[in-house]
C-alpha cells in the first residue's frame, strides 16, 4: 500500500501526510493522558507537542520513503531487464511462458480465444557459415524490426533461443491468427537484409495453433505448435503451417 501511494503521489505529497497524521496523533495522546491524570497543558507543552513531528516527521519519513521508492524502481528496473532478450531487444522466453499462462487461464475463465505461432529462420546455420556470427546476430535483430511492425499492441513477440521467435495472438480466432502471421512471413520475405556492402534474402518458417477448450495446456499447446513449426520446415520453408487441437 505505502509503495503504491509513493508511486501514485510521490515523495512529497506521501510526506505531507505522515506529517499531519503525525502532529494529530501526538496531540491526540498528549490529550488522553493529560486528561487522564487531571493536568491541564499549558501554551508550551502543546507547543513542543505539535512542533516535534512537525519537525522530525518530515526529516525521517522523506529519507526513508525515498530510499523505499528508490529500491522499488531498481527491482522494477532488474525484473524488466530480467525478462528482455538482450541482443534483439524482445522479451525472452521466460516472459513468454509467463504470459502464455495468463492467456491459458484467461481462455479457462472467460473462453476468449488465443493463438501461438513458433517463427524459425530459414537456413540460418549457412548464414552463420558463410557470414559470420555476428552477421547472423545482425540479421536476428533487423529480423526482429520487421516482426515487431507486423505485430498488435496486445501481441507479444519474444525470443525463445538462436534463431527461433514465438508469438502469443491474445483474443484471436484462428481464422484471424492465419491471416496476422502470414501477413508477417510476406512482410519478411519482402525485405532483404543489409549485411555489409550489400543484401540478403531471408524467410521465416511459421508454425501456429490456436486454443481449444478440450485442449488448454502449456505442453500441449507448445508441442502443436512445434509440430506445425516442423511441417513448414518439411515443406519447403518459407511458409506458414497449421496444427489444429485434437
Amino acid at each position: 500500500m505505502l509503495k503504491a501511494g509513493l508511486k501514485r503521489y510521490g515523495v512529497l505529497a506521501v510526506v505531507v501526510a505522515v506529517t499531519i497524521g503525525s502532529i494529530i496523533l501526538s496531540a491526540a495522546i498528549s490529550a488522553a493522558i493529560h486528561f487522564a491524570i487531571d493536568l491541564p497543558m499549558g501554551g508550551s507543552a502543546w507547543a513542543v507537542t505539535l512542533a516535534c513531528p512537525a519537525l522530525i516527521a518530515p526529516i525521517m519519513s522523506w529519507w526513508t520513503f525515498d530510499l523505499v521508492l528508490k529500491v522499488e524502481r531498481a527491482h522494477d528496473q532488474l525484473r524488466a531487464q530480467s525478462n528482455i532478450d538482450h541482443l534483439t531487444g524482445i522479451f525472452n522466453r521466460r516472459y513468454f511462458m509467463d504470459r502464455l499462462r495468463e492467456e491459458i487461464d484467461r481462455a479457462q475463465r472467460y473462453g476468449t480465444p488465443f493463438a501461438v505461432a513458433f517463427i524459425d529462420v530459414d537456413n540460418f546455420k549457412r548464414i552463420n557459415d558463410e557470414h559470420g556470427h555476428l552477421t547472423g546476430d545482425e540479421i536476428l535483430q533487423q529480423l526482429t524490426q520487421i516482426c515487431a511492425k507486423q505485430v498488435r499492441e496486445i501481441d507479444t513477440l519474444a525470443r525463445i533461443g538462436g534463431e527461433e521467435f514465438s508469438l502469443l495472438l491474445p483474443q484471436t480466432a484462428p481464422a484471424e491468427a492465419e491471416h496476422l502471421v502470414e501477413r508477417l512471413r510476406a512482410s519478411v520475405a519482402a525485405t532483404r537484409a543489409k549485411v555489409g556492402d550489400g543484401w540478403l534474402d531471408i524467410t521465416v518458417s511459421i508454425g501456429l495453433t490456436s486454443s481449444s477448450r478440450e485442449a488448454l495446456d502449456v505442453n500441449g499447446i507448445l508441442r502443436r505448435a512445434d509440430e506445425a513449426l516442423y511441417e513448414a520446415k518439411r515443406r519447403g520453408r518459407n511458409r506458414v503451417h497449421t496444427a489444429h487441437a485434437a
